[in-house]
């Protein structure tokens, strides 16, 4: 530490130092959820969301209250449903083409 002091007072001050300059962060880190991510949610029920995203179910009723949450949030939340929308729509492609009348069997 003493030879960095030292060094100062030989060679003058270093303008570097007293340059300043600002930190711009990106976009807002907070987000609102969208009309569309509140009826997914609502339509695959709170509980199973908050099992499947390992999010809080306080932060899932500031999402359907329409109130700011994190965007990492919000994202894997927005995934969860995606992927359980797709799940859902090649289940039920399958399900259809099989007959489900037990009178065959007689």
């Amino acid at each position: 530490m003493g030879k960095e002091t030292d060094r100062r007072w030989e060679q003058g001050e270093d303008l570097s130092l007293v340059e300043f300059k600002a930190i711009e962060y990106e976009g807002a880190k907070q987000v609102v959820a969208s009309d569309e991510i509140k009826q997914q949610i609502l339509k695959t029920g709170i509980r199973k969301v908050e099992r499947e995203t390992g999010v809080s179910h306080h932060t899932i009723n500031r999402i359907l209250k329409g109130e700011n949450v994190r965007r990492k949030t919000l994202a894997r939340i927005a995934n969860q449903i995606q992927s359980h929308r797709e799940i859902d729509k090649s289940q039920s492609g399958t399900d259809q083409t099989r007959p489900t009348s037990s009178l065959g069997a007689l």
